[in-house]
């Protein structure tokens, strides 16, 4: 699977349009289209199953990233001169170092090749085609799809996302399927979660139970084990506790004018974006390398700090019903 048999024969269709649009599809799938398209969703439509989303965007971008790191394998037009780079020619650091079998790797000079740029850019497992998957498997989980069309156009997606990194020489088809996996797995991991939260009693105290360890487990391994990224770990951690604070404290009311959806959501993104802004501030007066195991604090208070501001903007503004208004049923 990390041959470039597949990649040689979509290139065979290679055009100036095609790679247009290609490059179009690979855009989108970054993650921070997904998550502006996130906030806009979570509070101009409904919070709590985008939050299950962003809950499963982070977890699966912890994994692929700290398989990435702890693999460190090369990309398709690194190790064989064949492959276009995004439609670019002569960017492979070996001519012909691709596996020869389906289930063979790469060769160790296109290996050491990769890693020796010190660029830490790896291949597998393809972060794009994990999160479209976590895209398109959440929000069939947490919204539930009863028309089948729905459900098989979000399907679509990460294939065309996966279709896209291989056109473009970017992944192997074990880099995607890789990550087509990833993000089937922290989709089910989310959805899972916030349907044992939201039935209450015992379930929900297991849950919320597991996760907490889940969050210690993360915060300890971030400082051993090199390639897991501490400021990822501490993501999930606060998704982990903006989710629970809403489930203990109540949920703000959707419903909601148009119009003041829309406002929730303009208040939403110029309060989220401030507050990275400052934290990115701070950690750069700190002098903080990256890596450093402060960076999983700031990640778990700025996540929390961020959407569970963004709402408390929202209610001071009269955009969301104050706290006592709340649904009983969701308090």
């Amino acid at each position: 699977m990390f041959e470039v048999d597949t990649n040689l024969w979509l290139q065979q269709f290679d055009s100036p349009w095609v790679l247009a649009w290609m490059q179009v599809v690979s855009e989108a799938g970054r993650s921070w289209v997904y998550s502006m398209v996130l906030l806009v969703l979570a509070f101009g439509f409904r919070l709590r199953p985008m939050l299950g989303v962003m809950l499963a965007l982070v977890l699966a971008g912890m994994v692929t990233d700290t398989v990435k790191q702890g693999f460190a394998l090369p990309r398709p037009s690194e190790v064989d001169a064949r492959v276009l780079d995004k439609g670019r020619e002569g960017n492979y650091l070996v001519a012909d170092g691709a596996a020869k079998t389906f289930w063979g790797l790469p060769s160790e000079a296109g290996i050491a090749a990769a890693r020796g740029t010190g660029d830490h850019d790896y291949g597998f497992l393809s972060g794009h085609v994990a999160g479209a998957s976590v895209w398109a498997f959440a929000l069939i989980g947490l919204f539930a799809l009863q028309r089948r069309r729905w459900a098989w156009l979000l399907l679509a997606w990460p294939l065309l996302i996966a279709l896209s990194r291989l056109y473009l020489g970017r992944h192997f088809l074990a880099d995607v399927l890789g990550g087509l996996a990833a993000g089937a797995a922290a989709a089910g991991a989310a959805v899972l979660l916030m349907r044992m939260t939201q039935a209450g009693g015992v379930r929900a105290g297991r849950a919320w139970f597991f996760a907490a360890m889940v969050a210690m487990a993360l915060c300890g391994l971030s400082l051993m084990v090199a390639p897991l990224d501490p400021y990822q770990a501490g993501s999930v951690a606060g998704a982990l506790a903006c989710i629970g604070w809403f489930e203990w404290r109540g949920w703000p009311l959707d419903a909601a004018p148009p119009a003041r959806r829309a406002l929730r959501v303009v208040a939403a993104v110029a309060f989220v974006t401030g507050t990275g802004w400052l934290l990115g501030q701070l950690h750069e007066l700190g002098g903080w390398p990256d890596g450093h195991g402060v960076s999983y604090l700031f990640a778990a208070l700025g996540f929390p700090a961020s959407i569970l501001g963004a709402v408390w903007l929202a209610q001071a503004l009269g955009l969301y019903p104050p706290a006592s208004a709340l649904d009983p049923a969701r308090r």
